[in-house]
């Protein structure tokens, strides 16, 4: 897409846009609102470059003479011409040169549907946490937090997670305590989960790898449950947060950054692109680092990335997001991601540092932010506002 220039009126841009579409010339607006009400403008853009052309001798053709009768949009279209609105009050421009109409509020339903479910599983979460914690086995102070709601939701629950639950119910303590003096059938359980393994990524393995450390096995089976038929783990991670403050950021950006996507593409469509952005980062996090994580922080940076994407492919679409919000996130990511590669790069140099992944799923981050980049460049995914 390529700027080609600027009109002072929507008036003149409808009928520019009219010889557009005569020619077959694909195209959209901006419209930048200033201040001063004589300084705002609409911004023409040609999306094919080898238009560009010949879009340019016409509007430079029309600018010289925009009266000339060639160029009179039709009477239904001069109807719809609201020349007389103030240029602070005029909606987005569509590619038909139409003024079109803000999409409805009433199209939130999948929005308010996460924020719903998202909650009622916090609230089931804390009330499963404070029940292990009110317990025996709860005084521990290495306990494994491994709700009955997490072992339904979680990407993959592979055996010792079981054995590790099972333990906890059966003797009311951790099996990682080192204080307690072990029974003959506790100690035989005890060694089966501290000798057992799961597959922890490969941000793990490679470290291990690097670090010539034989404890770790360099292949394991992915995808424990889901083999098993237990499909919708690759999606449910995304309904599970860590704490309010977790749930509490997540559900804002939700809000800030999905509920103008789904106004603009409608609930199907919207809620097809968080499948697809669930999807691709769930998998990528758990391939990276493992089946402990949750969140739907991944989902969120698609949106951040859908939105970029759109606002370069078709400005008039009109988000109202402002360009630093993207920037914040990019920052964010690309700052996650540089102290989480000095992590790995220093355990390498130094093997006394512990091998644990940063907690944050900055691999669903990155994956979900190119994921959204790259479904905001299919047509499928564009707004058909109503004219």
């Amino acid at each position: 897409m390529r700027l080609i220039g600027f009109l002072k009126t929507e008036e003149e841009t409808q009928k520019l846009s009219h010889l557009f579409n005569r020619k077959g010339i694909e195209h959209s607006y901006e419209f930048r609102p200033a201040q001063e009400k004589e300084n705002s403008r609409f911004d023409i853009w040609i999306v094919d470059e080898n238009d560009f052309d010949e879009a340019k001798d016409l509007f430079e053709a029309f600018q010289k003479n925009p009266e000339d009768k060639k160029l009179d949009i039709p009477k239904d279209l001069e109807e719809k011409s609201t020349s007389s609105q103030s240029l602070f009050e005029t909606p987005p421009i569509s590619p038909k040169g139409l003024s079109v109409k803000e999409p409805k509020a009433k199209k939130s339903k999948v929005t308010f549907f996460f924020l719903l479910v998202c909650a009622v599983l916090f609230v089931i979460q804390q009330i499963q946490v404070g029940s292990i914690f009110r317990s025996e086995r709860g005084k521990n102070a290495n306990i494994v937090i491994l709700t009955p709601l997490m072992q339904w939701t979680l990407f993959d629950f592979p055996p010792i997670f079981n054995l590790i639950v099972g333990f906890q119910d059966q003797f009311q303590i951790s099996p990682f305590d080192q204080t307690k003096d072990w029974s003959k059938e506790e100690k035989d359980l005890k060694d089966q989960i501290e000798n057992g393994s799961y597959f922890e990524g490969y941000y793990t393995i490679l470290q291990a790898y690097f670090q010539k450390d034989t404890s770790v096995p360099l292949s394991y089976p992915h995808f424990y449950k889901i083999r098993q038929g237990q499909v919708w783990r690759f999606f449910t991670p995304i309904l599970l947060h860590g704490g309010f403050l977790h749930l509490l950021f997540n559900m804002l950006w939700l809000l800030v950054l999905g509920l103008p996507v789904e106004r603009r593409i409608g609930s199907k469509r919207f809620l097809f692109l968080i499948l697809i952005a669930a999807f691709l980062s769930n998998t990528a996090q758990y391939v990276i680092s493992g089946p402990l994580f949750l969140g739907f922080s991944g989902v969120i940076t698609a949106f951040a990335g859908y939105i970029y994407s759109r606002k370069k492919k078709a400005p008039w679409e009109g988000y109202p997001i402002q360009r630093s919000i993207l920037i914040f996130f990019l920052i964010y990511v690309l700052f996650l991601l540089l102290v989480q590669f000095g992590g790995f790069v220093l355990s390498i140099v130094n093997p006394t540092i512990l091998r644990v992944p940063l907690p944050i799923a900055n691999s669903a981050h990155i994956v979900g932010g190119l994921v959204g980049i790259l479904l905001g460049r299919f047509k499928f995914f564009a707004w058909k506002p109503k004219l």
